[in-house]
């Protein structure tokens, strides 16, 4: 569970850069910036993908 408040931490610290970096009208960087969003959220569903089995396997 701490992997996954971790995680979530960082991406919502990404998309707040993000947003800071489309509202100052640096549109481009801010939607370059997507592509790591996009990782950290692959990152985030393969973790609850783990956690998910574990729980399975443990009931």
């Amino acid at each position: 569970m701490r992997q996954l408040y971790a995680l979530h931490q960082n991406i919502e610290k990404l998309v707040v850069q993000l947003i800071n970096l489309y509202q100052s009208g640096r549109i481009e960087q801010a939607h370059d910036g997507f592509k790591e969003v996009e990782v950290k959220s692959e990152e985030f569903l393969n973790l609850l993908t783990r956690f998910e089995g574990k729980l399975t396997y443990a009931l």
